[in-house]
């Protein structure tokens, strides 16, 4: 089956359970809706600059596409290229499982004159960086910042499986990301096509900034309907990357829909308590899926600009 049938399957699939987790998805709104009710959502400077914070997240992540893709098909983008890519991508979240947002951009890539499996190795490294910038930093701040017991202990504890893991797979680190490229894009990856490790240092650390941006967002989203505390910034920007990354991979659900709210009430009901934690992450679904339309003006403005490239 080739990857047009499987993203028609998906997409089938993907809409049958966007339905369900919609209706489900309100039916917790309703239930919830006097703790958002609540909350003063008037305009304000703050949550405007939110919404356009989470935004430029995704423009930000777009750039990054376009470094990860220059460097893996050895083919040079523009900026607006890329950021068109990403946007239309993006768009494809919805379709559980990833495999639309790698169908259009192999489509994209394919049509700049890349191999499908370099565009597919491509998006492998885009969710290898993602993931290791949204757990590696998040991890630490979230045991240190939580009101768990003996925390202290499993910050070290975290640090020593870090430093293992090094130690152990820094000699089979390319066998490693193979795999994880290929269980994620379904495609055979050639190991003379892998990055080199301080290429895979510096990815890793850009895509450190669309993380930060996404977490700022996020603080000032609740920052514009209640009182937060400087010292928990750090820990609240935190939380929602973390959150978003299991979100990503629940492959089952478009876009993450419930289980980012879920893990983020989880991680920030310490700080305001169960009703409000679970107003700030539906409030913050919902900016996020305003911020969508944007992406989707961006990708048609775009498309305009890149004459010729879908």
């Amino acid at each position: 089956m080739n990857l047009a049938s499987k993203a028609n399957i998906s997409r089938f699939i993907g809409l049958t359970v966007a339905a369900l987790t919609c209706i489900f998805f309100v039916r917790t709104l309703n239930k919830n809706w006097e703790k958002v009710d609540g909350i003063d959502l008037s305009l304000s400077f703050q949550n405007i600059l939110a919404y356009l914070t989470f935004v430029s997240a995704i423009v930000v992540s777009g750039i990054l596409w376009g470094a990860v893709f220059n460097r893996t098909t050895q083919i040079q983008t523009k900026m607006t290229q890329s950021i068109q890519a990403h946007s239309g991508s993006w768009l494809m979240k919805y379709i559980p499982g990833q495999i639309g947002s790698l169908v259009f951009k192999m489509r994209w890539g394919t049509n700049l004159g890349a191999t499908k499996k370099s565009v597919a190795l491509a998006f492998g490294y885009e969710n290898f960086f993602l993931t290791l910038a949204s757990v590696i930093p998040t991890v630490p701040i979230i045991l240190l910042g939580s009101d768990i017991e003996n925390k202290l202990i499993y910050f070290i504890l975290y640090l020593a499986l870090l430093i293992s893991m090094y130690l152990f797979t820094r000699n089979n680190t390319n066998k490693l990301i193979t795999k994880f490229i290929q269980k994620v894009t379904k495609q055979t990856i050639d190991p003379k096509k892998l990055l080199k490790g301080k290429t895979i240092l510096y990815l890793t650390i850009y895509f450190l900034s669309a993380r930060f941006i996404n977490g700022l967002a996020f603080v000032l989203l609740t920052k514009s309907v209640t009182q937060v505390s400087a010292a928990n910034y750090l820990y609240l920007a935190a939380s929602y990357i973390f959150a978003g990354i299991v979100g990503i991979y629940a492959i089952f659900v478009p876009s993450g829909l419930g289980v980012r709210e879920g893990v983020l009430v989880l991680l920030t009901t310490s700080i305001f308590g169960l009703e409000l934690a679970i107003a700030l992450s539906i409030l913050a679904r919902l900016y996020t899926t305003l911020s969508d339309v944007a992406v989707g003006l961006i990708y048609l403005t775009l498309k305009k600009v890149n004459k010729g490239i879908p």
